[in-house]
C-alpha cells in the first residue's frame, strides 16, 4: 500500500533501533566492545563477592577455631573436686579475617577422687538446655538449679528434672602438659 500526500508518493519508513544498524557502520564496534567491557566487569566484580563471601563462612570452619585450645587450669587443682568448679575462661585467637576475643562460663566435674585421665573429668556449660538460662551451683542442694523453669542438673550436668530435656552442653577435653584444656568454641551434647 502506497501512502501518498498531496500527490506525491511518501517514502516507505521502517522502525530499526540502534541495534539493528547494519554491520557496517562505524558505531557497531564501539558500542559491541563497551557492552561486552561492562559484562566483564560485572562478572569480575560477582566473582570476587563470591570467593569472599564463601572464604568468610568455610574459614572459622576449617581454620584456626577448630585447633584453638585453651588452658583451663592444672589437673592437680581439679582432681580432688568435691563439687563442680566455676571457671571463667577468657581466650583470644586470630582466625583468616579477624581477631575473636571471648569468655565462657564453664564448669569443671572430678568424676573420682584422685582423677587424673581426661576420661575422670567432664567440663560444661551451665546453660539451661531448655531456654538458655545461666544456672548455678546451688550447695545446699548439691545441684545445678535453673532460676528461670526449675530443671535440675546433677553435679556431672545431667538433667534431673525438666522442662529441660537434655543434659548440660560439654566440652571435649585433653590433658596436655598436665593441664586441662577444651576448645571453647566447640561443645557437644551427650
Amino acid at each position: 500500500m502506497k501512502m501518498i500526500d498531496n500527490g506525491n508518493e511518501l517514502p516507505k519508513v521502517t522502525n530499526t533501533s540502534d541495534l539493528d544498524m547494519p554491520e557496517s557502520s562505524p558505531n557497531l564496534p564501539r558500542r559491541r566492545f563497551l557492552a561486552w567491557g561492562i559484562y566483564g566487569i560485572g562478572a569480575v566484580v560477582t566473582m570476587v563477592l563470591t570467593i569472599l563471601s564463601v572464604g568468610y563462612f568455610i574459614a572459622p570452619v576449617v581454620g584456626a577455631a577448630s585447633e584453638l585450645e585453651v588452658p583451663v587450669g592444672e589437673v592437680t587443682e581439679f582432681n580432688n573436686l568435691n563439687v563442680p568448679k566455676a571457671i571463667e575462661l577468657n581466650y583470644q585467637f586470630t582466625d583468616s579475617f579477624k581477631q575473636i576475643t571471648g569468655t565462657a562460663q564453664i564448669y569443671v566435674a572430678a568424676l573420682r577422687k584422685g582423677a587424673n585421665t581426661a576420661e575422670d573429668f567432664k567440663i560444661f556449660s551451665p546453660i539451661c538446655t531448655h531456654l538458655g538460662c545461666m544456672v548455678p551451683w546451688v550447695e545446699a542442694e548439691n545441684q545445678f538449679h535453673c532460676p528461670c523453669h526449675g530443671s535440675t542438673f546433677t553435679a556431672e550436668g545431667v538433667v534431673t528434672k525438666g522442662p529441660a530435656s537434655r543434659n548440660f552442653d560439654q566440652y571435649k577435653l585433653a590433658i596436655k602438659d598436665g593441664k586441662l584444656v577444651i576448645n571453647p568454641l566447640q561443645t557437644f551434647t551427650v
